[in-house]
Order: C-alpha cells, then structure tokens, then sequence
C-alpha cells in the first residue's frame, strides 16, 4: 500500500525537495523528489556534460572518479518517523540520486507499524538539524487483527 503525499520539505541550495510517497510494503519507505525546475535542468546540464567529458578521458589514469551526480544533495535531508504508539522506526536502507532516479531519495525503515497505530508523523533533519516544522502527519488503514494461531 503506499499514500501520496507531495508536500515540500525543504529546498536546497534552489531546489525544492517534497515527500513524494510513503508505502508500507516492506517496513516504512518514504520517497522525496526534487521538483523539476529551471535549476534542476541547469544543473543537470552541467553535470551531464561533465560527466561526458569525464567519460571520454576513459583508459587515463588521471581522470579521476566520475564527477558527483547533482541529486546527492538530498542526502543532506533525512526523515524521522514517529507514531501514536511510540515506536522506535530504524533505518535499513538509504538510496539516493540513481543514473536512472537522478533526483530521487529512498529511505527503508523497521519495523512497519503496528496494527494500533493510527498515524505516522514524518519530520524532516537538514544537516543533522531539526527544520523546525511540525511533522507531516498520515493517517493508517484499519489493519485487520490477526487470529493469533
């Protein structure tokens, strides 16, 4: 199940960042998106002919490492989950900035919520600072209860 929920978060350095999705087919996993604009394609201009010269240079041994893609400033961003029932949510997985997800962020949580919870609250930390914003708030399905066999 996953919930929609584009709201913004924050912006960095011009590029304003929003919580995508939330789905909860494997724990908690959040997704936050850059928003395209003038400056993510300016900066992917950049990048991409960067990248293509650094690609050309291939077989000499002091081109370097590939230049940074432009998404992984979303990893200065980091999502703190909590609920009406007080559970402790761990990262299992971050994934940021793909050839194929340039601007996209990934965060995997343990465990899922439980069945009583009724509310996730997602806040957002900036360079290990807390926004300051209140957390944006979902509401969960009713989980059905379990036999307890």
């Amino acid at each position: 199940m996953s919930i929609a929920v584009n709201e913004v978060v924050s912006w960095l350095e011009g590029v304003e960042v929003c919580l995508n999705s939330i789905s909860f087919s494997r724990g908690v996993e959040i997704l936050c998106r850059a928003t395209p604009s003038e400056r993510t394609t300016q900066v992917d201009k950049v990048w991409t002919s960067t990248f293509e010269a650094w690609c050309e240079r291939a077989g000499d041994p002091t081109r370097g490492d590939p230049p940074e893609m432009p998404g992984l400033l979303l990893r200065r961003l980091r999502p703190v989950l909590s609920d009406d029932q007080g559970t402790i949510y761990e990262p299992t997985l971050v994934a940021i900035a793909g050839m194929d997800t340039p601007w996209d962020a990934e965060w995997r949580f343990q465990p899922a919520p439980p069945r009583t919870a009724t509310q996730l609250g997602i806040s957002f930390v900036l360079d290990n600072k807390e926004l300051g914003r209140p957390p944006i708030v979902v509401s969960l399905p009713a989980q059905p209860a379990t036999s307890g066999r």
